[in-house]
């Protein structure tokens, strides 16, 4: 006779239960009464997108169930399952944070389920931060079907992954397409998503100089961004192209100032058939931050400006590179414009008559400081800068006029009130040109309200003066501002007679004895003497006008081309009657085509904080301010407003204050703002922080020199007592200059 636990396993061995309700798993499991074989119901949805790598999963219980396993993989046949996976835990949820930004497979049993049987799979992505986009180059049509914007499912359409990420409120990442590859669409950017170029689509980790990630269309706008609400967005690390032939747009910002454009290569179309206007960035009732961007104009019939400035438009523009083209190019086309433009490297291009800057002839005026501004190859005139009306404040530039046959540093235009403040800059001509004027007052009716403490480098024909649009003057007076022949002959008028004392200007005979570093020529690519029109260069080739201008490269030479940061190298040239080309290594990441400026060094490398500095023997050392006697409260006009509220919505990058109809900001002159741990990528190396204007309470630089360069090394205390400037008004700026100046 069996005993009864004998009887037990007899039973349990031999149970044949079809009932539905107890399985011989079940009884060995201790699952007793109703139990449901069913495998949990996942509760997330499918396609669940998680904006962290974190994230809880959850399901349903059936009935009778305890533990539960869930498989986790990234194939959905499961056979690549992530670290631990399978999970057991006795929980209707597993709290899991994911090694990556993956499209991952999930699915649960329960341990009254059916042995190897799970429930449907589903799909969850984790985002972490942003939707990435990559379309390999052998893709012939990029497709956002079945895809999810992860790493190993990647969006290949940028505009939809641009909605996607708002819905989600990441940002947008894009992956390279190579070398050659490029996105073929034009963009409208979306309010508060940033989009951010530069990532590999292999391992997704980012370099915006080995990535390049272009963005090529036939559109009059490329990317449009109108009227967006806060927060800033960012577009960032990108290579813009706008092939259109007509009147074209790269960046085109209408209503907002909620922007900030950063380390872009812009470069818009042609205006061929007629066409005319093509603009690198064009600002309407808009002020953005632009910084750190290598920005061409167009070669449309006419009107080609790198940035286009229109009314209700004062963008902060620092530590770009800017070239304005050709035919009637212009670096900086400025209309009713309070801009604050610092830290550049500017080329007015290679047109009839070419401008480095063109301020508006009414309105707010420009800002303009530690600029290298050259006034470019102007087939009749030249103009590194022009000013239009009002009080602009020109400081610290280093000022070329350019290789025009008039060629002029500043022109000051005949329009009413038009009384610059010209300020502590270095004049001088590279060579070429044989009208040259530093300062050119165009008409016998305007002239500056001062100047003050500026250098004439006066070797290659340079004239400090043309006064009145009638009289030649090769300097100006330290003593009284009054021009002369020579610095001490001090004879006529002052040449600012209805302003203040134009007092502790300079003059100095040569280049060498001022600049360390001082390059060979300045020219520009463009088609040459070969038979064809068309401009030949390549990313490792460059054309340019005449055999004469290619003997200039010598094999092992160094060149600059302004879309790049590094130097190039000469690597051998074509130099004949039919022939004018030079290759050179490395190569380019993206050739920029005709009218892009070379800066040629000759055949010493050089050293990038020594292209623009001076030496110890420079005149303009230690020729500019002096502190705290030369230093004062001045007011920065961004623009009209009818409110603080308004200012704050119009130039939100400004820390305006509203006061009686405009918006403005009260500074200390001629010291800026600057981040003391903060990169600089602009000619001089000065590291401009917030709005650039040095307001109380701010870490602040002064620059004791003429010109852009204000010294090298360690930041140190000015050891300056700003106590009695102003009222004390801003006796809580931290002051620093560089520990260093001169070589």
């Amino acid at each position: 006779m069996l005993q009864p636990r004998a009887w037990l396993c007899y039973l349990l061995a031999t149970a044949n239960f079809t009932c539905g309700q107890l399985s011989r798993e079940d009884l060995l499991n201790g699952n007793f009464g109703d139990v449901d074989r069913n495998p949990p119901r996942l509760i997330i949805p499918n396609d669940y997108k998680v904006t962290t790598r974190s994230t809880t999963l959850s399901w349903t219980l059936p009935r009778g169930s305890s533990s539960y396993t869930v498989d986790i993989a990234t194939d959905s046949s499961f056979t690549q399952p992530i670290p631990g996976s399978p999970f057991t835990t006795t929980e209707s949820n597993l709290a899991l944070t994911f090694a990556d930004a993956l499209t991952y497979y999930w699915r649960v049993r329960a341990n009254t389920t059916e042995k190897g049987v799970f429930s449907a799979a589903q799909r969850i992505h984790i985002l972490d931060g942003a939707v990435r986009v990559y379309c390999p180059s052998a893709e012939v049509s990029c497709t956002n079907t079945n895809r999810f914007g992860t790493k190993n499912s990647p969006y290949q359409v940028i505009q939809t992954a641009l909605a996607e990420a708002k819905a989600a409120n990441v940002e947008v990442w894009v992956a390279s397409r190579g070398s050659t590859g490029y996105y073929a669409e034009s963009l409208n950017l979306i309010a508060g998503v940033s989009i951010r170029g530069g990532y590999s689509g292999l391992d997704w980790s980012r370099d915006i100089e080995a990535n390049t990630t272009e963005i090529q269309f036939n559109s009059t706008r490329l990317i449009s961004a109108t009227y967006l609400s806060p927060p800033t967005l960012v577009v960032e690390g990108f290579t813009f192209t706008n092939t259109n032939s007509g009147i074209n747009y790269v960046l085109y910002i209408e209503g907002t100032s909620y922007l900030s454009i950063e380390n872009n290569r812009i470069k818009p179309g042609k205006g061929a058939g007629g066409g005319t206007f093509a603009y690198g960035i064009y600002c309407d009732n808009a002020s953005p931050k632009i910084t750190n961007n290598a920005i061409l104009a167009g070669s449309a019939l006419s009107g080609n400006s790198a940035i286009k400035l229109m009314a209700g438009s004062s963008p902060l523009i620092t530590g770009n590179r800017l070239v304005g083209g050709s035919a009637s190019g212009i670096g900086i086309e400025a209309a009713l414009s309070g801009a604050v433009i610092f830290e550049n490297t500017i080329f007015a291009g290679n047109s009839t008559a070419a401008k480095g800057i063109d301020d508006s002839p009414s309105g707010p005026k420009t800002l303009v400081g530690y600029n290298f501004i050259h006034g470019g190859y102007g087939s009749s005139t030249s103009t590194a800068l022009y000013t239009a009306s009002g009080q602009q404040r020109i400081f610290y530039n280093n000022i070329d006029t350019g290789n025009a046959a008039t060629a002029n540093g500043i022109a000051v235009s005949p329009n009413a009130a038009s009384n610059p403040i010209i300020d502590m800059n270095l004049f001088y001509n590279q060579g070429g040109g044989s009208t040259i004027y530093a300062i050119n007052e165009t008409s016998g009716t305007q002239s500056p309200l001062y100047v003050r403490r500026n250098t004439f480098i006066t070797a290659n024909g340079l004239l400090a003066y043309y006064e009145n649009n009638a009289t030649s003057y090769a300097t100006i007076c330290s003593v009284d501002g009054k021009p002369a022949a020579t610095t001490t002959a001090c004879t006529g008028v002052d040449v600012n007679a209805g302003g203040g004392a134009t007092v502790g200007n300079q003059a100095s005979a040569t280049l060498a004895t001022n600049l360390k570093t001082l390059p060979i020529s300045i020219l520009f690519t463009t088609d040459g003497v070969d038979a064809n029109t068309t401009y030949d260069g390549s990313i490792n080739r460059i054309e340019v006008t005449t055999e004469a201008a290619c003997n200039l490269f010598n094999v092992n030479d160094y060149f600059d081309l302004f879309s790049e940061l590094s130097t190039r190298q000469v690597a051998s040239r074509n130099c004949s009657p039919t022939a004018s080309f030079v290759d050179f290594s490395p190569n380019l990441s993206r050739d920029f085509g005709r009218s892009v400026p070379i800066v040629l060094w000759g055949s010493t490398q050089p050293v990038a904080k020594e292209k623009y500095a001076l030496k110890l023997s420079a005149t303009a050392l230690n020729g500019g301010a002096l502190c705290p006697a030369n230093f004062e409260s001045a007011v920065h006009k961004w623009g009209s407003a009818m409110s603080q509220a308004e200012c704050d919505s119009k130039y939100p990058h400004a820390n305006s204050h509203y006061n009686t109809g405009f918006c403005e900001t009260v500074y200390l002159y001629p010291a800026v703002e600057i981040a003391s741990t903060k990169f600089s990528s602009g000619p001089f190396g000065v590291p401009i922080s917030g709005n650039g204007l040095c307001e109380a309470g701010e870490t602040c630089f002064y620059n004791p020199n003429s010109g852009g360069y204000a010294g090298h090394g360690n930041l140190i205390s000015a050891g300056c007592d700003l106590s009695a400037v102003a009222g004390g008004a801003f006796s809580t700026v931290t002051l620093l200059k560089y520990d260093s100046n001169g070589y």
